[in-house]
């Protein structure tokens, strides 16, 4: 964790090991308790969502190219998803710049992992 939380990264993609037949996972000495391995697990996704939010926090105010997708969203040329709002939209499969304006939320107020944009040039 400690080397994790010290090293340059994004994102993690995390999970637990499996203990499948004929996998070198059967064969592990010394295993942790299948608690121990899910909180682990859990600790590292919140390092992971703790880092992705700080990234896009950092870029509030940025103005990025936007490919625009259907119903609001766009993708940035970084790869970060863009909700557009309620902005019209007739431009769907056309590069737009966007100011990004905030942090994209799910319907419990928490980060989902995109970003907030209004366009501003076509």
């Amino acid at each position: 964790y400690e080397r994790l939380d010290r090293l340059p990264w994004t994102r993690l993609h995390v999970f637990p090991y499996s203990e499948r037949p004929g996998t070198y996972a059967v064969r592990l000495p010394n295993k942790n308790e299948r608690s121990v391995i899910s909180q682990r697990a859990n600790r590292l996704r919140e390092l992971s969502d703790g880092r992705h939010k700080n990234w896009a926090e950092r870029q509030l105010g940025d103005l990025k190219k936007i490919l625009i997708l259907k119903n609001g969203q766009g993708l940035s040329r970084d790869f970060w998803p863009m909700d557009l709002g309620l902005q019209p939209l007739s431009q769907v499969n056309e590069e737009v710049k966007a100011r990004v304006t905030g942090l994209s939320l799910d319907s419990r107020g928490i980060f989902d992992g995109g970003l907030k944009a209004e366009i501003e040039s076509i």
